[in-house]
């Protein structure tokens, strides 16, 4: 282990833009490795307890021909991993042999799945692959993760995890809580060694990761009449082609790939733990919610999904949290109007705080439930705007306009993401209140006879006193100009086509499409800045 995690010479710097030379033996996560040439060599024994001569047997060398080049930051984060006074440990999934170290993620509160992700060795190829350690609920009709990720490989859904391997560990379960119910333990490999969302260099390119795994999500890229390209695609592909739903799209499960192509360095963008992802519902079978209890992550989940946890997520539902994603990194990261404390109090107010229902549920917050209905982020009272550079704010801290800069285009991308959700609320604000208003005239017309009759002769034979309103000599109204059954405004039929819009990814993607790929909108590279949550405590 100690042999691979020394940087190498011929490791590439996945922070370069373009590379005039590609190792001729560095491999995609979709190559097949095949057996290490160490064995061949005689460097490596085919038992990873063996005792070895580390000093005879693996000699550093920086330009060892027998170790294959990876990105600079797999090799950093498995030297990190195998640090000095941190035990190591050999794991057999499905018959493969993996050697761990450190965990490089690590389960936190008191109700998580217990999950662990480790840059491991696979021994015999000696290549580094991903290996996720689980608790995994016992839900009905619950697939395993593994299984999940079998069908969108199977599928060529991209922007996704490349499945290795998978098994549950048996004879190991237990009981939680009651948010998380009696659960297995499992394991799951895949090719790929990504990166943090929140390590995205400027602000196009996070929004051009979030784009790739929306598409992803969706549909074959025939289907789309060659609108994006084929390395634009995870959520619309696993839609269209495997009819899944992810139902946990978070900031953490949002990742980023450097790949190779052409001599070029992209950035993509991986959509990651499909653990709670279901299929969607074909024609015939009855839509319902899966688990007794809310899927998902607090922090991103629709403001639909919380009030009503028992109605199955959709679309719409994925959709909005792939915007409370993007909010949350940009907030963070980009350049504002927004000092630290606007940042804390932000993230507090929009993402940690909750107000509560009637039955004593948490539901989202007022800060979050009022910038999609008025489609506007607000810190207080001030709204949110992203800036290019040295923009010159007035009086109420907004960037003015006409001053030589170019608006940051990210204000007006999720200006019109925010839009569509508005519009999706106002129409289902409206649904709701026409049906109760509906319910409130059948149970007024139906009850109003037998109510009467039972205040008379709960009455008896009581006299009631005439009224005290009679020598005020009022008329009373017409009945006929009150309707207190009246329903709700309408929204118009603009509103009812923008809301419609967001029952596929569609609409979703053109945007993010026209704001990041169009020249036309000028992106500043020098627009992250440090992350606003530094020194950050949730209440």
């Amino acid at each position: 282990m100690n042999a691979l995690s020394f940087a190498h010479s011929n490791d590439v710097k996945e922070l370069e833009r373009k590379i005039t030379a590609i190792p001729s033996d560095f491999l995609g996560p979709a190559d097949d490795p095949g057996k290490s040439p160490l064995f061949e060599h005689g460097l490596l024994h085919d038992d990873p307890t063996a005792t070895c001569n580390h000093q005879i047997d693996h000699p550093l060398d920086p330009e060892r021909p027998d170790i294959r080049p990876v990105f600079e930051y797999v090799r950093t984060l498995f030297h990190e991993s195998v640090s000095k006074g941190w035990p190591r440990y050999k794991v057999t999934v499905d018959g493969r042999v993996y050697l761990i170290g450190k965990p490089i993620t690590d389960p936190s509160g008191l109700i998580g799945r217990g999950t662990r992700g480790y840059v491991a060795v696979e021994w015999e190829t000696q290549r580094f692959v991903f290996l996720k350690d689980a608790w995994r609920p016992y839900y009905a009709d619950l697939e395993y993760e593994g299984d999940m990720l079998q069908k969108l490989n199977t599928a060529k859904v991209s922007c996704v995890p490349t499945l290795v391997c998978h098994g549950r560990v048996e004879g190991q379960e237990t009981e939680a809580s009651e948010y998380s119910p009696i659960t297995g333990h499992k394991t799951i490999v895949v090719a790929e060694v990504c990166l943090e969302v929140t390590s995205f260099l400027y602000g196009q390119q996070l929004a051009r990761v979030i784009m790739h795994c929306i598409n992803g999500e969706q549909t074959a890229m025939s289907m789309w009449r060659g609108a994006l390209t084929p390395s634009d695609v995870a959520h619309w592909q696993a839609v269209k082609k495997c009819d899944i739903l992810h139902r946990d799209v978070s900031a953490s499960n949002i990742l980023i790939l450097p790949t190779i192509k052409s001599g070029w360095i992209y950035w993509t963008g991986v959509l990651s733990d499909w653990e709670l992802s279901k299929f969607l519902s074909g024609a015939g079978k009855d839509l319902k919610a899966r688990q007794p209890f809310r899927t998902g992550t607090w922090y991103f989940m629709s403001i639909r999904s919380v009030a009503y946890p028992h109605r199955p997520l959709g679309i719409p539902d994925e959709l909005e949290s792939f915007l409370h994603v993007i909010i949350f990194l940009a907030v963070r990261l980009v350049h504002s109007n927004c000092g630290l404390h606007m940042v804390h109090a932000f993230i507090t107010k929009y993402f940690d705080d909750a107000e509560q229902h009637w039955d004593g549920r948490p539901i989202c917050s007022e800060t979050k439930v009022q910038a999609i209905k008025q489609a506007v982020i607000r810190s207080g009272d001030t709204p949110i705007a992203f800036l290019t550079g040295d923009e010159t704010l007035d009086e109420a801290n907004q960037p003015l306009e006409g001053d030589g800069e170019p608006r940051h285009p990210l204000r007006d991308l999720l200006a019109e993401l925010l839009k569509l959700f508005q519009a999706r609320y106002a129409v289902e604000e409206w649904e709701a209140r026409s049906a109760q208003v509906a319910r409130a005239k059948e149970t007024a017309t139906g009850s109003l006879p037998s109510r009467q009759s039972t205040i008379a002769s709960r009455d008896g034979a009581f006299q009631r006193p005439p009224s005290e309103l009679e020598p005020f000599d009022i008329e009373p109204e017409d009945a006929t100009t009150a309707d207190v059954f009246s329903g709700p405004t309408k929204p118009s039929d603009k509103t009812f086509e923008e809301a419609r819009k967001l029952d596929s990814h569609l609409a979703v993607l053109q945007v993010f499409k026209r704001y990041v790929a169009n020249p036309r909108f000028v992106w500043p590279l020098d627009d992250k800045v440090k992350d606003g949550l530094d020194g950050y405590q949730p209440p």
